[in-house]
């Protein structure tokens, strides 16, 4: 049964058979994301999860896979879409549909009953510009028991032509005066906006190493090249106010079907 609660803010109107079309498309930053997540604390019959802006609810699979006892609240504005990940958890007798809550509710200020494990969000802030992220993630971090997780991801369309063509299109046609009010629905800040709000960010490299074995490490050479990179690295790499450094690495992937 879907728990209504107040939806602040004006929400889109969700098909559940549209978004449904690509699921799989869908679930593989999800599952990365999951993939992230370090274990928690907490003892397994013991693990609060909210997922939110859950949609179908079709990582629920893959939490209980990670943490089998854990109790899963599904968090969504579109009532329809809750409807559908309620009847198709009942439906899958691999799930016990009894540890799960399906709440309507904005996450903007949907709050849980208790301190939580984990809040993972798929695909979902991105609806808010990074100003409210400012309000929205602090308040989310403060539900979680000590130890615990906020995890998130957002699609970074800035320079993707998918998005782009948008607003040229609406250009060429004379519309742009028309959707001038409309707001890109994208990750608008690099990871060092995130990085102040939660200051946990760490990370290393090993890619110098070959170049230190070409150059005869230890050597002049070595020792100059070193120095040199150093300082185009830093450069580069600016530190944050906390004097650390983010090092943001973007990935790309491939994969191939060979025909039948």
């Amino acid at each position: 049964m879907v728990m209504a609660q107040h939806v602040a803010r004006a929400t889109q109107t969700w098909q559940p058979q549209k978004y449904l079309k690509f699921q799989r498309q869908r679930l593989r930053p999800a599952l990365e994301l999951l993939a992230r997540v370090s274990e928690l604390p907490s003892s397994d019959d013991s693990v609060e999860i909210i997922d939110l802006g859950a949609g179908t609810g079709n990582m629920a699979p893959s939490f209980l896979k990670r943490w089998p006892n854990a109790h899963v609240t599904f968090v969504d504005s579109s009532a329809s879409m809750l409807d559908v990940a309620q009847c198709e958890h009942k439906e899958n007798e691999a799930l016990d549909s009894q540890r799960f809550a399906y709440v309507q509710a904005d996450f903007e200020t949907y709050k849980p009953t208790q301190p939580v494990d984990l809040i993972f969000s798929n695909a979902a802030l991105q609806w808010v510009n990074a100003k409210k992220h400012e309000q929205i993630l602090p308040r989310l971090y403060s539900f979680l028991k000590p130890g615990c997780v906020v995890a998130f991801q957002i699609p970074d369309t800035r320079l993707q032509p998918s998005h782009q063509r948008m607003v040229d299109a609406a250009e060429e046609l004379g519309l742009s005066e028309r959707v001038a009010g409309v707001r890109w629905v994208t990750c608008e800040e690099d990871p060092s906006f995130y990085y102040e709000l939660f200051k946990t960010i760490d990370g290393g490299s090993t890619a110098l190493r070959p170049y230190m074995d070409a150059l005869g490490e230890p050597s002049t050479e070595a020792t100059q090249f070193e120095q040199k990179y150093r300082e185009m690295i830093a450069a580069a790499y600016p530190k944050q106010s906390d004097g650390n450094t983010i090092f943001n690495l973007k990935r790309f992937f491939v994969v191939t079907t060979k025909p039948l």
